[in-house]
C-alpha cells in the first residue's frame, strides 16, 4: 500500500520529535534549577477486515504538552533526617 503524503509528514514530524537536540549549556544557563520540556502525541489506527467497520489506516496528531519544572530542594545538599 502506498503511504499518503500527510501520513508521511506526520511520521517524519514524530521521528524528529524523538531526536535529541544537542545543546551545550555550561555556565550560560539562565536559571540553574528551571527546566522546560516539550512533548507531542500521535495516534495510529490500522483497522482491516473487521466485520461492521470500514477498513481504515490513519495517523493523527493528538496534541502538544509543555512541562515546566523548578527544583526547590537539592538532595545532595539537603540535611539528612
Amino acid at each position: 500500500m502506498p503511504i499518503d503524503a500527510k501520513a508521511f509528514r506526520a511520521a517524519i514530524m514524530c521521528l524528529s520529535a524523538l531526536l535529541p537536540i544537542c545543546v551545550h549549556a555550561e555556565g550560560i544557563v539562565p536559571a540553574k534549577n528551571f527546566r522546560i520540556e516539550l512533548g507531542s502525541a500521535f495516534a495510529s489506527h490500522d483497522i482491516n477486515g473487521v466485520p461492521g467497520l470500514e477498513d481504515r489506516r490513519q495517523l493523527a496528531w493528538q496534541g502538544v504538552s509543555v512541562d515546566l519544572r523548578y527544583k526547590l530542594l537539592d538532595r545532595d545538599a539537603a540535611p539528612s533526617v
